[in-house]
């Protein structure tokens, strides 16, 4: 678990980089945050995805300028379907993919808003991009739905990336 940058063509994108312990080489998988950026329970996920095996990064897609105006930027991309953060999400999927101990395919999973992003990358581009909507605003929180919800992602991504 470290600190990363990922050079972008907006400057370095401020990362944090989850291993396996001794597994790969092994897929990637881009985190992509909720809200404003990557905090304690963005880490919590892609150190969670290192648990099951893969190399996992999230990016905070929100680094340049104010939070606010980030996030109204991102809502306008998704909106959209291209710019600046789609360009970010592709950035920090290739450095990923690039990266020691990935075996180049990589994954994108997404948090409440970002879901958004992932879903979109999953239908329109070419090539080993995995994405899922993993999170509903306002759902609550139940311990075992958690639990199936999770142990259904791992077996999204294996049966989409480590066959």
């Amino acid at each position: 678990m470290a600190d990363a940058t990922i050079p972008t063509s907006v400057g370095g994108m401020p990362g944090y980089l989850s291993r396996p312990d001794g597994r790969g080489p092994c897929p990637g998988i881009a985190v992509l945050h909720d809200g404003f950026g990557i905090d304690q329970a963005v880490r919590q996920q892609a150190d969670w995805l290192a648990g099951a095996g893969y190399l996992a990064l999230s990016a905070d897609l929100s680094f340049c300028g104010r939070p606010a105006a980030g996030l109204l930027r991102m809502f306008g991309d998704l909106r959209a379907g291209r710019g600046q953060t789609f360009g970010q999400i592709d950035a920090a999927r290739a450095w990923l993919a690039g990266q020691p101990g990935c075996d180049g395919r990589t994954g994108v999973i997404g948090f409440c808003a970002t879901g958004g992003f992932a879903l979109l990358l999953a239908a329109g581009q070419p090539g080993p991009v995995v994405g899922m909507l993993a999170r509903v605003a306002h759902a609550g929180y139940h311990e075992a739905s958690a639990r199936d919800a999770r142990r259904r992602m791992i077996a999204f991504f294996d049966a989409h990336l480590k066959t």
